[in-house]
């Protein structure tokens, strides 16, 4: 209808239902598109839409296949009735920071590819399947650091890299969490899999020792994998840092503000393991 329209600025769509395959691909000019009654958005609908910053879309229940794919300018897609995201469907939206979609239940494969500004605590309240590489990267690194699933049923994880492994921490239901970590590629993420009843923010008073870690004789062995915030006041030494590597794998944040770092001649850490 309107491909690539390059001059075309804005869209106002109070009464459409449907936006159609490739409507607004390559509209390159396009800065925001308000689509108030539209339910469905289908195949490449805005790809390539790289001044597109704004879509709104309260009632849109599924977005297809590359719809969004390649909108650089994209920051944030409010899907509040989303229930279904298909494939590359926000691919390469490198500057998507929020994506609120708490009724979505099928996120497809690599629906998120390549959105390395997305959100750093998300929550899927209703997810029920989530495709390979859905919220992967080109590179190591993913902004990422918390997935958040209430539900007790484990949703489908179609591949391991559906989710970047080691680098997020996926908090589920206490009574749910032997499920996730046991189910199929689920499991490859298990030590960052932890439960929602877990304390993991901590301000801890530490001394150093000459042989252990004064960190887990303060907090205890069991604490240690699920703290994801760490305030320390006191002094530590190479074995609270091999604790750091070892054993907390959900670490994201320490302040060592009011803590000195001692010398330890019966132990020291290289960096490597």
């Amino acid at each position: 209808a309107f491909y690539s329209c390059k001059s075309l600025a804005t869209a106002n769509m109070p009464n459409v239902k449907t936006i159609g395959r490739s409507a607004f691909s390559g509209c390159t000019a396009l800065t925001k598109a308000d689509m108030d009654s539209v339910t469905d958005i289908e195949e490449q609908a805005f790809y390539s839409c790289k001044s597109l910053a704004t879509a709104n879309m309260p009632n849109v229940k599924t977005i297809g296949n590359s719809a969004f794919s390649g909108c650089t300018s994209l920051t944030k897609a409010d899907m509040d009735s989303v229930t279904d995201i298909e494939e590359w469907a926000f691919n390469g939206c490198t500057s998507l920071a929020t994506a609120n979609m708490p009724n979505v239940v099928t996120i497809e494969e690599k629906a998120f590819w390549g959105c390395k500004s997305l959100a750093s605590d998300l929550t899927l309240n209703k997810v029920r399947s989530i495709g390979q590489g859905a919220f992967g990267v080109e590179s190591s690194t993913n902004n990422i650091e918390y997935i958040r699933i209430p539900q007790t049923e484990v949703p489908t994880l179609a591949s391991s890299d559906a989710i970047p492994e080691g680098q997020c921490t996926i908090i589920v239901p206490a009574s749910a969490l032997e499920a996730y970590r046991s189910a199929e590629n689920w499991k490859e993420h298990w030590r960052n899999i932890i439960p929602d009843d877990a304390q993991t923010e901590m301000t801890v008073e530490v001394k150093a020792e000459d042989c252990g870690s004064g960190l887990q004789t303060a907090v205890g062995e069991g604490a240690l994998p699920y703290i994801t915030n760490l305030t320390l006041k006191g002094s530590i030494n190479s074995y609270d840092f091999m604790l750091f590597r070892n054993k907390m794998p959900n670490l994201h944040r320490i302040d060592l503000t009011e803590t000195t770092i001692e010398a330890n001649p019966y132990e020291f850490y290289t960096g490597s393991y």
